[in-house]
């Protein structure tokens, strides 16, 4: 279980600096839906290659990497769609 818990903080990194990468380079309305665009499928794509690599259940994992997405992809909207 630790070793699960610690593949998730781990992706939960990786989505994070993803939202932070794309939030910081925003200038307008056509930047931000391209940035939204670009940050889902670096998401998928990221979470793709992390659950190939996972060492766990992979079931439990695709489950819970695709919550963190939706997540990393709400904050994403959340801090940045008030603005545009």
């Amino acid at each position: 279980m630790k070793n699960y818990n610690n593949q998730l903080e781990r992706f939960r990194m990786i989505a994070k600096r993803l939202v932070d990468d794309h939030s910081a380079a925003l200038h307008n309305d056509e930047a931000y839906t391209a940035h939204l665009d670009a940050l889902m499928k670096q998401l998928e794509e990221q979470a793709q290659q992390f659950i190939a690599s996972a060492k766990t259940n992979t079931d439990y994992i695709k489950t819970d990497i695709k919550s963190l997405c939706n997540k990393y992809t709400d904050l994403f909207i959340r801090r940045n769609q008030a603005a545009y």
